[in-house]
Order: C-alpha cells, then structure tokens, then sequence
C-alpha cells in the first residue's frame, strides 16, 4: 500500500502579533482616522460613531451581511 506525500508548514507566530490580525487593524484604523476627538465628548456620542464605523455600507467597514474575510482596508 502506497501513502501519498503531504507537506507539512509550522509556522511560529509572536504571542502578540497584531498585524497579522485584521481585527487589530481595523480598530487602528477606527481609533486614528476615523474618530474624531468630538466623539470620545460622551459615551452616548462614542457609541453611535462606533455603531456608524461598523455599520457602513461603503466597503471599509463590515456590514451586518458580510463576513471578516471580506474585510478591505
């Protein structure tokens, strides 16, 4: 009996790796260019932003509808 070949790759990623994470980057780029300091006046004000940046229909941020994958930034 003849078993096929499979390569195998280990790759050892840092504990803390953020740029290979597109949560991380994503809440970057939230936090640096998509809030502004008017935003943070109230928690009310902050979390109608939030829910703004995470409900955009433009392509950067996922909709409801979409999975991470699909994630462009």
């Amino acid at each position: 009996m003849c078993k096929a070949k499979k390569d195998v790759y280990v790759f050892f990623l840092p504990s803390y790796s953020p740029h290979l994470n597109k949560a991380e980057t994503y809440w970057r780029k939230a936090k640096y260019e998509w809030l502004k300091p008017a935003d943070y006046g109230s928690l009310s004000k902050f979390r109608k932003k939030i829910y703004h940046i995470f409900n955009r229909e433009d392509g950067f941020a996922p909709s409801r509808h979409s999975s991470a994958s699909q994630l462009r930034i």
